[in-house]
């Protein structure tokens, strides 16, 4: 569920969402109840993201699809690798979520 239901449009929120829910389960242990102190990566057997950010979000399913596989790559299968630079980041952020890259630096 959003924070505050709004429209995403071109951002990478899908993306860090699933980031978000991978790295929990990798490195997250449950602060109380039955399983206080075991690692939630023990408990947790599977998560199902149905469309997010598609919704209210105005998400497209191909920038939705993109984004989750994405964040799989990078922390489930450990694919991911720091930007080189700059531009290498801008570049990568916004092949998250539109299929052209613009120069932010020169606004073009």
């Amino acid at each position: 569920m959003m924070r505050v239901p709004m429209t995403l449009g071109n951002t990478v929120n899908v993306y860090l969402a699933a980031r978000a829910v991978f790295l929990l389960i990798k490195h997250g242990v449950f602060d109380s109840g039955v399983f206080a102190g075991d690692p939630i990566s023990n408990v947790v057997q599977s998560v199902a993201f149905p469309g997010l950010g598609t919704g209210v979000g105005s998400v497209g399913p191909n920038t939705c699809a993109k984004q989750m596989r994405s964040a799989i790559d990078d922390f489930v299968l450990g694919k991911y690798s720091f930007p080189f630079s700059w531009a290498d980041a801008q570049e990568r952020h916004q092949k998250l979520y539109r299929d052209f890259v613009r120069d932010l630096q020169r606004g073009e």
